[in-house]
């Protein structure tokens, strides 16, 4: 399980994420987002080796992102994402 670097993990508690833990691992943060914002995502292989991700939130949000070269490389840009939705998108702004 990958833990989420400390930056990240610094602009999640910023947003309000609790835990116990210093650094939360990868599920815990896109859980906390599902729970408190709506916001759903997941990672699909588009083409071997391409993958991309969509974020989306009832009917009232919606993103896919551009391929890129891994999981790991989608896994990390969603979860930025997710955050810059968090802070600035006005849907989700608090």
């Amino acid at each position: 399980m990958m833990k989420i670097e400390k930056t990240l993990a610094l602009a999640l508690k910023e947003l309000g994420f609790d835990n116990s833990v210093t650094t939360p691992l990868y599920h815990q943060a896109f859980r906390w987002f599902r729970v408190n914002y709506g916001l759903v995502s997941y990672i699909k292989e588009q083409a071997k080796g391409r993958y991309s991700y969509n974020i989306e939130r009832w009917e009232d949000y919606s993103f896919s992102s551009a391929l890129v070269g891994s999981w790991d490389e989608a896994e990390l840009d969603c979860l930025k994402k997710l955050i810059d939705i968090c802070k600035f998108h006005p849907l989700f702004k608090r």
